[in-house]
């Protein structure tokens, strides 16, 4: 009997518990998690040291509860939806819904400013290109086709360098 792709063993565990910066335990697929580079990477040195049938944790310190739980739902859309198609740069639109797959953009215009901050930190730390990018790409067309004071306003700046300091060159 000749072994197909689903007789393969996946290199990667059936499931592994992420542990947030709270402690809180996340039991996701080890196909999901293997998507963050730094999860992965930590799997496979694990895996050495561990057995076979026991369920790997893997700890997550600088992303709290809700930011890490965010991060797998945006995992989870990936792998049903099948990755996220490439982001043309630069940006042609302010709307995300025009740059993105309609998964992903639905994804980030339900995020706050605050989460999608976290987001993106979380997605540098825990190495996940795509949602390093669907992030960035959300940020910038939060910029795209807005002035000086609609920045600022939008994203709440209100400690800023005004042209004559910059000209005497005081702070």
């Amino acid at each position: 009997m000749s072994e197909t792709k689903c007789d393969k063993k996946s290199p990667f565990p059936e499931s592994v518990n992420v542990v947030s910066k709270e402690g809180d335990m996340f039991a996701v697929p080890g196909k999901l998690a293997a998507m963050s580079e730094l999860l992965q990477t930590m799997m496979y040195d694990k895996r050495e040291d561990e057995d076979e049938d026991e369920v790997q944790v893997l700890p997550a310190p600088n992303v709290d509860s809700a930011t890490l739980a965010k991060v797998f739902t945006f995992l989870n859309l990936c792998d049903v939806n099948g990755p996220m198609r490439a982001i043309k740069k630069p940006l042609r639109s302010e709307n995300i819904g025009e740059l993105v797959d309609p998964w992903a953009a639905e994804f980030v215009a339900g995020l706050d400013k605050e989460m999608l901050f976290k987001l993106t930190n979380a997605a540098v730390y825990l190495d996940i290109i795509s949602l390093i990018n669907l992030c960035c790409a959300k940020i910038a067309s939060m910029f795209k086709g807005k002035s000086e004071e609609q920045i600022l306003t939008t994203f709440e700046i209100t400690n800023t360098v005004n042209q004559k300091t910059c000209k005497d060159g005081s702070t």
